[in-house]
C-alpha cells in the first residue's frame, strides 16, 4: 500500500507487477492480498509446480500483511489437493512404436528428463537390453541410466559427442525420452541435416512452451510424438516387446586407459575428476553438480541418485544454493552429497 511505504527503501523495492519480471520462466504466479488468499495461492502454486512437466511457480506476499499476522493459521488438508497425473500414451501409438523398435537393426535410446525412481531405472535398462540399443545420456540431466553398462556406449557430456553423434547418424530408429534440445542434438550429430532414422519422441515439455522464452530449443522431427511421462511409455513398451533383439550394433569399443594422475605441476580438471571419483567411490557419492570440462569418462553413475544434473550455462553463484537444497533432499538416502564447484 502506497500509504504504508517508508521513504525511499519501500518504494525502490515495490513494483506494479513483480511476477512480470520472471513470468516467461514460471508456470504460474500470484500476488494475494489477504491471508486466506495467500494460503490458497501457496497451495495452488505447489500443486501446479508439482504437475508434470515440473517447473517453478512464484507467489509475492505483501510485507504489511505478514507483519500484522497474529492469530494461528488453520491447517490446510494438503492430501485433498493433489497434483493431477499425466495420462497414459495411446495404446495404438505404443503399438506402432513397439513394432518399429522391435524391428530396428540399429536402435538408439536418448535418455533425458526422467524420474529417479529405482524401479523405472531398472525398466529403462531392461528395455535397452531387450532392444540391444545403444544408449546416450548427457550431463544436463541427472543420472538416468547406468554409465558402466556396455550399452551406454559413450561417456556423457554437456552436448552430444562426436562418437555418440555417429551412432545417431547411423541409427534406423531413435527413441527420445524427453531429451533436452532433441532437434539441435540431431542436427549436430548429422552435420546440420535431419537423421534418416524414424524418431519417436516422448515428452510433456510442449505444455510449458510460450512465445517469450526460447528455451524450448529447435523443433525436432518425430514420426511418433507422445505427450506422456517417458517412464510410463518405457513400461508399456516392455509389455509389448517380447521378441529377441534384431540389433546389429557391434560390441562397445574398449575404453582407453585413463592417464595416471601426476603428483607435480598444476592440478588439471582431468586429474581432479579422476582422483575425486576414485577416492569418493566407496562413500556412495551423489554429485550435485560438476564443473565445465569434467571428463565424462569419470562419470560412473550406477544409481539414479548418483548425479542430480546441471544448471548449464556456466551460471555464477548457483552452486551454494544447489548444494544446500540437494543436501536437504538427500537426507536419509544413505548417499554423500558432493558439489564440485568451478
Amino acid at each position: 500500500d502506497a500509504m504504508q511505504r517508508r521513504p525511499w527503501v519501500d518504494w525502490i523495492h515495490t513494483a506494479r507487477d513483480l511476477g512480470a519480471l520472471i513470468r516467461g520462466y514460471t508456470k504460474w504466479d500470484d500476488q494475494p492480498s489477504s491471508v486466506p488468499a495467500t494460503l490458497e495461492a501457496l497451495t495452488r502454486a505447489h500443486n501446479i509446480a508439482m504437475t508434470h512437466p515440473l517447473g517453478p511457480t512464484y507467489v509475492c506476499l505483501d510485507p504489511a500483511m505478514q507483519e500484522k499476522l497474529s492469530d494461528p493459521l488453520d491447517d490446510i488438508p494438503l492430501q485433498r489437493f493433489q497434483p493431477p497425473t499425466a495420462d497414459d500414451p495411446p495404446t495404438e501409438l505404443v503399438t506402432r512404436a513397439a513394432d518399429a523398435l522391435s524391428k530396428a537393426k540399429r536402435p538408439v535410446i536418448m535418455v533425458g528428463r526422467v524420474t529417479n525412481d529405482p524401479g523405472n531405472w531398472e525398466k529403462r535398462v531392461a528395455l535397452a537390453e531387450r532392444l540391444g540399443a545403444r544408449v546416450i545420456t548427457d550431463l544436463k540431466t541427472g543420472a538416468c541410466f547406468p554409465t558402466t553398462r556396455p550399452l551406454h556406449t559413450y561417456p556423457p557430456g554437456l552436448c552430444v559427442t562426436a562418437d555418440a553423434g555417429q551412432s545417431i547418424a547411423e541409427a534406423d530408429v531413435i527413441l527420445s525420452l524427453d531429451w533436452i534440445d532433441l532437434g539441435g542434438s540431431l542436427k549436430q550429430a548429422c552435420g546440420g541435416k535431419w537423421p534418416s532414422a524414424t524418431v519417436i519422441q516422448c515428452s510433456l515439455d510442449q505444455y510449458t512452451h510460450n512465445g517469450w522464452s526460447m528455451d524450448y530449443q529447435a523443433l525436432p522431427p518425430a514420426e511418433m510424438s507422445v505427450l506422456a511421462m517417458p517412464d510410463r511409455l518405457v513400461s508399456m513398451l516392455l509389455d509389448q516387446i517380447k521378441t529377441k533383439s534384431q540389433s546389429t550394433w557391434p560390441a562397445k569399443p574398449a575404453s582407453a586407459k585413463p592417464a595416471s594422475a601426476s603428483d607435480s605441476g598444476p592440478l588439471s580438471i582431468d586429474t581432479l575428476a579422476r582422483v575425486t571419483t576414485a577416492r569418493l567411490a566407496p562413500y556412495k557419492p551423489s554429485y550435485i553438480r560438476l564443473p565445465l570440462g569434467w571428463s565424462g569418462d569419470c562419470c560412473r553413475f550406477e544409481h539414479p541418485l548418483a548425479y542430480s544434473g546441471c544448471d548449464v550455462g556456466g551460471v555464477i553463484g548457483s552452486g551454494t544454493g544447489m548444494a544446500v537444497v540437494a543436501a536437504m533432499a538427500l537426507r536419509g538416502s544413505g548417499r554423500l552429497p558432493v558439489a564440485v564447484l568451478g
